[in-house]
């Protein structure tokens, strides 16, 4: 059995037809945040936000790429704060005036995050939270409210079985590459290996973290379905299991991620967004000119007048 490990879990590469579940979520793509909240129901509590992306540092070599999470790149490394090539904000944003975001809080279960572009989804994303608890609090100092997770739940759930279920009756293997994937459509193959990546079951939640906490082993199941780039659609979900001598004893399967994507729509989507982002990026990049071509400009002054004399007698 060969394992592909990524940050201390294995990912299993599984092709697999589109899963069948009491809501279809695939179908949410191309339609309104309001389709989406109307299907949806009493069962999600959803708000509506502008997509941005952090900022915090720019230099001349800052770029931005065809990447919805990422759009903004720095290759800088060490800096110091007094370092005038250097832009530092920590709190700085880049809000697109095209991508807005539609976040569904799923019960205790899970959070769904919609990417909208001209009114319409081009993105869901499912994170599977699994918390004991989650309630609603007021942030301090202001007059929103914001839901908090607490515990980790680690019971496999109907939905957990139900999506192995599917899962495992397509014929797989463990896999060392992601070549074993289907084959990208023409354009489009950049885009698929980023959705990859971003579904692995190693995120930075508390659930997360919990289980790589946990003496038990845990392998990373990942599903793919591209045939249709209108709605290419993935799962991630953990397999727990007891090492043993012959056999691993599998003890749970618990879902940890799920994504739906129109990769055109995105696509179309990017397009928009990335000259509002080439914008900012362009503007503080010509402050950082400005500000050492002024330090330029006072050190020239400063060594003229430290200078010899050389006025003719």
């Amino acid at each position: 059995m060969v394992a592909l490990r990524l940050a201390g879990a294995a990912v299993t590469l599984i092709a697999f037809a589109p899963i069948a579940h009491a809501f279809n979520w695939p179908a949410q793509l191309q339609k309104s945040p309001t389709d989406l909240q109307a299907a949806l129901g009493t069962s999600a509590s959803c708000k509506e936000t502008d997509f941005s992306a952090p900022v915090d540092l720019v230099d001349q070599n800052t770029k931005v790429q065809a990447d919805l999470l990422n759009p903004i790149i720095n290759t800088a490394g060490a800096f110091s704060l007094g370092d005038l090539s250097i832009d530092y904000d920590e709190h700085r944003r880049f809000n697109s005036d095209s991508v807005r975001l539609m976040t569904c809080v799923l019960g205790r279960e899970a959070t769904a995050t919609a990417y909208v572009y001209n009114a319409s989804i081009f993105r869901i994303a499912i994170r599977y939270d699994r918390c004991q608890e989650r309630r609603e609090e007021n942030i301090l100092l202001s007059k929103e409210t914001e839901f908090v997770c607490s515990g980790v739940d680690l019971t496999e759930k109907p939905f957990d079985t139900s999506l192995y279920a599917e899962i495992k009756k397509i014929p797989h293997g463990y896999q060392t590459a992601y070549e074993w994937i289907p084959s990208s459509h023409e354009g489009y193959g950049p885009a698929e290996e980023r959705l990859l990546f971003s579904l692995e079951c190693d995120g930075d939640n508390e659930f997360t973290r919990t289980l790589r906490a946990s003496n038990r082993s845990n392998r990373c199941l990942l599903a793919v379905d591209n045939k249709d780039i209108k709605h290419w659609s993935g799962a991630a979900i953990y397999e727990r299991y007891e090492d043993g001598y012959l056999a691993d004893e599998v003890t749970s399967h618990l879902a940890a991620s799920r994504l739906f994507v129109d990769l055109p729509a995105e696509q179309r989507a990017l397009e928009a967004m990335l000259p509002e982002a080439q914008t900012m990026i362009s503007g503080i990049q010509n402050r950082i000119e400005e500000r050492l071509a002024a330090k330029k400009s006072k050190e020239d002054a400063v060594s003229d007048l430290l200078g010899a004399d050389t006025t003719p007698d």
